[in-house]
């Protein structure tokens, strides 16, 4: 018998324990460790709070109103939007982290009551309701605590969807030390984002009760919808391009000065003021609709 053609069973095993072309090799955690991503939480979730209230009150910063109560209420949805980013980029306990963070940020507004909450009426009136500073910060303590939780969740849904966690996770560390002041940019433009979504839905229900704004321009000429949802699309379409332009996927296919160029682009012209104007626009055509029917209706902001 011929022995040439046959081979060794030693070589099959060394076949067998050499790495295959194409395999996958599991890479190493992308992401922060816990504690790191507290601390981008508790920086971050002030951040994103500060550009909410701003930005809510540039909508009626020529008005005679303060809306105190919507402008607190916009500082804790922007803790939730700080400790959403922090879960999303936690390597692991992105529960815990959250957690600790919502904890965190909630006893630092109960911290005040130590510096003199202090009794009498509040600024803040609840269908004829005033209550006491002590009362009013433990509310909105507790609304940052809930705040921080939906974050979490948010943030953890976020982690497990990989068209929206990788990107993000594409960041390498040390952008999170000045993406903070994007973020705030980002961020500040929801308010208005947030006014011309609850105007449309309250204004369309104002309309069926009115035949006589039927046929009123602002509805037949198409701006609110046509203007609005492309404020939306200005605005995701913004993030996006400045998130790609730092994440580790672009940074070997584009040239450093055209991922600076797109960025700015993104971030200081279309979420910025190109959004905003079109925001502006749709915002316009419906605060008019009620004109001539009622006056300082309750739900626009003077």
């Amino acid at each position: 018998m011929d022995d040439r053609n046959e081979i060794p069973a030693n070589v099959y095993m060394v076949a067998e324990s050499e790495p295959q072309v194409g395999v996958s090799i599991p890479a190493r955690p992308q992401g922060l460790n816990p504690i790191a991503a507290v601390l981008v939480a508790m920086w971050y979730s002030l951040t994103a709070a500060g550009a909410m209230s701003s930005g809510f009150h540039f909508l009626y910063e020529h008005g005679q109103n303060d809306y105190f109560l919507a402008q607190n209420l916009m500082w804790t949805i922007g803790i939730g939007i700080g400790i959403a980013i922090a879960v999303c980029l936690a390597r692991s306990s992105a529960v815990l982290v959250g957690g600790i963070s919502s904890l965190l940020m909630s006893g630092l507004l109960l911290s005040l009551l130590l510096l003199g909450g202090g009794e009498g009426d509040s600024e803040v009136s609840i269908w004829g309701f005033r209550p006491s500073p002590t009362q009013f910060l433990l509310a909105i303590a507790a609304l940052t605590l809930l705040s921080g939780l939906l974050g979490t969740v948010g943030g953890k849904a976020m982690r497990d969807d990989e068209s929206l966690a990788g990107p993000i996770l594409g960041i390498r560390g040390g952008h999170w030390f000045w993406l903070w002041l994007a973020v705030y940019a980002w961020v500040a433009i929801l308010p208005t984002g947030i006014y011309y979504f609850w105007l449309e839905i309250i204004s369309s229900g104002y309309v069926l009760i009115h035949p006589s704004l039927w046929l009123s321009e602002a509805w037949t000429e198409g701006w609110t919808l046509t203007f609005g949802f492309a404020g939306y699309a200005a605005t995701i379409y913004g993030v996006q391009i400045s998130i790609f332009n730092v994440s580790a996927a672009c940074s070997s296919e584009v040239r450093t000065r055209k991922r600076v160029l797109q960025f700015l682009l993104g971030t200081l012209i279309l979420a910025g003021p190109v959004a905003n104007i079109l925001f502006r626009i749709a915002i316009h055509s419906l605060k008019h609709l009620p004109d001539g029917i009622t006056t300082n209706p309750w739900w626009i902001l003077r």
